[in-house]
């Protein structure tokens, strides 16, 4: 996460522009859905790319992407149109056939040519969810998002659409996946974070119900889970209003999931921003065992880490990834 100045910035924004070339995959061959293992290994990224990103960085974090083996993952900071083409068209779609590239409606001001930045892939079947009814609620693709609340600040990235995304993958015949990933606004108030942490919290709650409802997926057989940059800080023991921490209402107000990287290192630190100077976690993967009285499928956590991917000896990102191997 870096800071921006507003007018430093802003006359600059129309000269920016990204790079966009292709890289050529090796070829990959899918798995069929009901031949999927029952491990999930899933990556999320904020790969730091406000305005534009150096080309010899992309391009050796999708050659790293194609090479791994991860089922999902989940990127943000891919703000402008240039760059998300340069992912779109470099990114193996044998091995990755679900891409999630656009989540917008429409941005302010629009000669920023920026969404919400968020940008998923995974091998897994992707079921559409176009036709749920939900008021506020905006379709991409097969997908839904809705569009958290601003607050001006003086970082830039309060001019972007910040959301969450859902999107459904279907596993095998008796196992769904509903994935939401997010990228909340840098700085701000605390009261506004909390604000949009309980947006998510209520999109995640009503979109689990419009699908149980609307689409007749059974509860038992459906798993969540939340990735993404939340930009606060996992140990942020401060308390709030004398009865909790902070890091606990920012739980409640999501819905109270579980953070799978404290559940599986309990009070080992580790940090994922920022890579020149590591001392805060603002990246997670939580998982939800049930929403509201409704039980779900519950995930269990094998391992996970932070990871710093490099381009030579520089790292890609100011933030380092987070990366799991999860089981159902």
């Amino acid at each position: 996460m870096k800071r921006y100045l507003f007018w430093k910035h802003i006359s600059f924004i129309a000269l920016l522009s990204c790079t966009s070339s292709t890289y050529i995959a090796p070829s990959f061959q899918p798995k069929e859905p009901d031949k999927m293992p029952q491990t999930l290994r899933i990556l999320t990224y904020n790969i730091q790319a406000f305005l534009t990103k150096d080309s010899t960085k992309s391009m050796d974090l999708l050659t790293a992407i194609n090479r791994s083996d991860f089922d999902i993952v989940t990127f943000q900071e891919l703000f402008t149109e240039s760059l998300r083409k340069t992912y779109r068209e470099g990114i193996n779609k044998e091995k990755y056939p679900s891409i999630v590239d656009r989540v917008d409606i429409t941005s302010f001001p629009e000669c920023l040519a920026q969404d919400a930045g968020l940008f998923t892939l995974s091998r897994y079947e992707m079921l559409d969810l176009s036709s749920l009814k939900r008021p506020k609620t905006y379709v991409t693709g097969k997908s839904i998002f809705k569009v958290l609340k601003k607050e001006f600040s003086i970082s830039l990235d309060f001019l972007s659409n910040k959301s969450v995304l859902g999107s459904l993958y279907k596993r095998n015949e008796h196992s769904f996946l509903l994935l939401f990933t997010t990228h909340t606004q840098a700085l701000g108030s605390r009261k506004h974070k909390f604000k949009q942490f309980q947006e998510i919290g209520s999109f995640v709650k009503e979109s689990v119900n419009s699908i149980i409802e609307q689409l007749g997926v059974s509860p038992s057989q459906l798993s969540i889970l939340l990735t993404g940059d939340f930009n606060f800080d996992a140990y942020d023991t401060k308390m709030e209003n004398n009865t909790h921490t902070r890091y606990e209402e920012m739980l409640f107000k999501l819905g109270s999931p579980r953070d799978l990287h404290k559940e599986f290192h309990y009070d080992k630190k580790e940090f994922t921003w920022s890579a020149n100077k590591p001392r805060k976690r603002f990246d997670y993967i939580f998982s939800y065992d049930s929403i509201g009285s409704i039980g779900l499928n519950p995930i269990r956590i094998e391992n996970i880490s932070v990871t710093d991917f490099k381009s030579g000896h520089e790292s890609i990102s100011d933030h380092f990834a987070l990366e799991a191997t999860l089981t159902f």
